[in-house]
């Protein structure tokens, strides 16, 4: 059976427009300035009351570091789309490599729709409550409860998707572009909330806090948060060990150029570049936010404002965002609508990154013939339109997920994007046992060895040994455990189980049309 026969065609048609500032904005914006800033001060003292924000963030970057080089690796040994597919099933296990990338896909395009959703339900609502307490309006307060659920999320959320597509319809490197121009406006915004944070002492801001939250709000935060049941458990050491997966969490997506890697010139030095690149550089924007923060108020305060904000909401007035505090060490309203238009754009632009690797996942398989070879079609830009639109679908039904339902939390997508990557990196760590000749041709990253060593299973090891401790770490925990439930674990098997069902269903359609389907796990897709 020829080549041409057995994939779509003999030329992708991608681009390779990603050199190492692209990837490295990719992986930036995917961690998400936004999001991810309001993760690190909001979410992460909520859920593990006590330990240390930057103890976690730096735990984390360091373990992520040994991840992203992993990742690198895979990428590098086969630059094409959905490499740790193509990696996988062509070293290891054809069926296993499908399905982990499958059900990785899956959940990534849900969570991009649970991701645009934040743009009216936080970032927005938000945003109206700092003008409004700023202006001491009460419309505009109003307006920010409006936003938090409900049909105006499903509404703005459906409207950002919409930007999303159009954004990856046109060329890559205009997508490539916006990245760009929204990342540079989002560390504007950054800087903004640094200075802004720096500019203050703590009894500015409690003077403010409470002149904008309530009297005394303050003082009241952390006994109304013990009262109503926070308890502070976790001490620094064992807070930031239970963490990791949030630290995960957090700096998740600096490794995704890797599921693009037939458009990155030079992959085997963009990958690595891009993805240490870009985690070391966000960890250093967070830390520093974090020490400017704590200066201003603990982190056991924390913990409380976010606890009366998720876990007992409507007991006070709360809002543990890092652009409110900001807001409050220098309330000044032309700068909180800086913040506002920074963060906004850098939220679409995480949303850019989501839909880009899902869909060229998406393409690779079309390019295999287990899907549709409609989805592999490429436009003259450059774009895989068909893939492009099933990842919308996708992110839609998210967004309606996360408006409707209350069925979907984004934590349980680290839980199972960590399974899903148990596979490929097991196929990297022992790809010198079982594919020499792979190993012995594939680039220097890959094939040099340490104290004889291959440094692919060295830092492969690392990183499973880092996955099954977040495994771990989530169901012995309580602050994640508690999301491990019956249904999360048939949620995730469902989807697994379907991309068993693709897979097997594709084999045999293609038989009756005369494909054997197996013939693509002994070739290496063109470029």
């Amino acid at each position: 059976m020829s080549k041409a026969s057995v994939f779509v065609r003999d030329a992708t048609g991608l681009v390779k427009a990603i050199g190492p500032f692209g990837a490295f904005l990719f992986g930036a914006q995917c961690i998400s300035p936004p999001s991810s800033g309001y993760i690190t001060y909001a979410w992460l003292p909520y859920l593990w009351p006590g330990s240390s924000i930057l103890l976690i963030l730096t735990l984390g970057m360091i373990f992520c570091i040994f991840h992203a080089i992993t990742y690198s690796q895979i990428g590098s040994v086969y630059p094409r789309s959905g490499a740790d597919y193509v990696f996988t099933s062509r070293t290891f296990t054809p069926l296993g490599g499908f399905v982990s990338n499958f059900t990785l896909s899956v959940f990534s395009g849900l969570v991009a729709g649970s991701l645009i959703a934040w743009i009216p339900s936080t970032l927005m609502s938000s945003f109206f409550y700092e003008l409004g307490v700023l202006t001491n309006n009460a419309q505009l307060i109003a307006w920010s409860s409006s936003l938090t659920s409900g049909i105006w999320v499903f509404v703005v959320g459906s409207l950002a998707t919409l930007v999303t597509f159009v954004l990856m319809i046109v060329t890559p490197t205009k997508t490539v572009a916006y990245l760009k121009y929204s990342f540079y406006l989002a560390m504007l915004s950054w800087a903004i909330i640094l200075a802004s944070l720096a500019s203050a002492n703590a009894s500015t801001f409690v003077s403010n806090w409470n002149r904008f939250m309530g009297a005394n709000n303050f003082q009241q935060v952390i006994p109304t948060a013990i009262q109503h049941g926070l308890v502070y458990k976790y001490s620094p050491i064992i807070g930031s060990a239970a963490g990791l997966i949030m630290g995960f969490w957090i700096f998740y997506g600096y490794y995704i150029p890797t599921f693009f890697a037939g458009e990155v010139k030079r992959p085997a030095r963009t990958l690595i570049l891009g993805s240490i690149g870009s985690l070391v550089f966000m960890w250093a924007l967070f830390a520093v936010g974090d020490v400017l923060l704590t200066r201003l108020v603990s982190t056991n305060w924390l913990a409380a404002e976010g606890y009366l904000f998720y876990g007992s909401p409507g007991v006070m007035p709360a809002l543990p965002f890092i652009s409110f505090y900001a807001a409050v060490a220098y309330p000044n309203l032309a700068l909180a609508i800086i913040v506002f238009i920074g963060f906004l754009l850098s939220l679409i632009a995480l949303a850019v990154t989501y839909f880009y690797y899902v869909s060229r996942n998406i393409f690779s398989w079309a390019f295999d013939r287990l899907v549709p070879a409609k989805l592999a079609e490429v436009k003259p830009n450059g774009a895989p339109l068909y893939s492009v639109i099933l990842i919308t679908i996708l992110a839609e039904i998210g967004l309606a997920l996360s408006v409707y339902t209350t069925i979907f939390v984004q934590i349980n997508f680290i839980l199972f994007a960590v399974l899903c990557m148990l596979i490929p990196v097991f196929a990297a760590l022992t790809l010198p046992f079982r594919k020499r000749q792979v190993f012995e041709s594939a680039p220097e990253i890959v094939k040099r060895r340490v104290a004889n060593i291959p440094l692919i299973t060295l830092i492969g090891s690392i990183t499973f040994g880092y996955l099954l401790w977040m495994i771990y770490a989530s169901y012995a925990y309580p602050a994640v455990g508690g999301y491990i439930t019956p249904y999360t674990i048939a949620t995730f098997l469902s989807v697994a189980i379907l991309g068993v069902v693709v897979y097997f269903v594709s084999k045999w359609y293609r038989a009756k049309q005369g494909i054997d389907l197996s013939v693509i796990y002994s070739e290496i897709p063109p470029e």
